[in-house]
């Protein structure tokens, strides 16, 4: 199947399932950068949660609240049901370019990497930009680990095997997670994985012009930067471009692009940089996908085998240690 808009860019070949999918999406076309930020954040959450399916019934979900310095967080934790703890815990940072979702939005994600890796998943409600500019979702999601590991004990988790994760943006949030980690000495961290991960703000690369339109536009990325930023990056911001950050001493990734992904290769050059600074690291690009694929989830079987090697990476780090 042929690419589904963008006139002018180079024929592509979505896998069938997801063309179908994302051929249904009207109402998300560019350019969604016209629209005032509250309004995007309205639109695109409600076509999240239109036809999100049920939560599966065998994970356990429950809410807790953070309370961190200024603010309180929506910390929602997940468990396969019957699992004897102590368990290993994934953190999540949802996809949305720091501007859109929450952890309604991404929850039966977070419910298929539960049971996928069988370990207990954390979702981060982070603070969103504009009204929360960067470094608030930042300090939310380090906090948040500082959390888990803190209370670990009474919550059934093990502190001594946390990961993070995330996609797109929260793909960014992770590998901030790892240098905070790193430099701060701790809590420790055991494995990273990184969907289709944000990491720097470089537009003139050539995932950014061969496919702008197919979904993504380099217009509507660099609005999202504006709106996380408030003007431009500062080259000696590394929490936000962690490409150019220092990367040696971080916990093993699995990175995962897409074929068709504006974002494509920035995350290909982390994942790089990451194998050059001795980090153990697996790239993997998915072939015939666009970003993001996991909303086609409920409807591609495609997708849930992506999501049961994440899986499989997600027990290879936490549960075989």
């Amino acid at each position: 199947m042929q690419q589904l808009d963008g006139a002018g860019l180079e024929p592509v070949r979505l896998h069938p399932e997801i063309a179908a999918f994302f051929a249904g999406m009207s109402g998300l076309r560019p350019p969604m950068e016209e629209r005032p930020a509250l309004d995007v954040r309205s639109l695109m959450d409600g076509f999240a949660l239109r036809d999100m399916p049920p939560r599966p019934d065998d994970v356990d979900v429950e809410d807790h609240w953070g309370e961190f310095p200024g603010r309180r967080i929506r910390l929602r934790i997940y468990k396969p049901k019957g699992a004897v703890g102590p368990l290993p815990v994934m953190l999540y940072f949802h996809g949305g370019g720091w501007v859109i979702g929450n952890v309604d939005t991404h929850d039966r994600y977070v419910c298929e990497l539960t049971r996928a890796s069988g370990v207990a998943y954390l979702a981060v409600d982070y603070r969103l930009a504009p009204e929360h500019p960067y470094p608030a979702c930042i300090h939310d999601a380090y906090e948040a680990l500082r959390w888990v590991h803190a209370k670990a004990a009474e919550l059934g988790l093990d502190p001594d095997r946390i990961g993070v994760s995330g996609d797109s943006a929260g793909g960014q949030l992770s590998a901030a997670c790892t240098l905070l980690s790193r430099d701060r000495g701790g809590p420790p961290l055991a494995f990273q994985l990184l969907i289709y991960p944000l990491t720097d703000d470089d537009f003139s690369r050539a995932s950014y012009h061969r496919w702008s339109g197919l979904l993504l536009t380099t217009p509507y990325m660099k609005w999202l930067w504006r709106q996380w930023m408030g003007g431009d990056v500062r080259p000696d911001d590394v929490l936000a471009t962690p490409l150019r950050a220092d990367l040696t001493g971080l916990p093993p990734a699995y990175v995962v692009t897409c074929e068709f992904d504006i974002l494509r290769d920035e995350g290909e050059l982390y994942a790089l940089k990451l194998m050059d600074a001795g980090v153990a690291t697996t790239l993997r690009r998915v072939p015939g996908m666009t970003h993001p694929f996991f909303r086609a989830m409920s409807v591609s079987p495609y997708v849930r085998r992506e999501i049961a090697e994440m899986g499989h990476q997600i027990r290879r780090h936490l549960v075989a240690t």
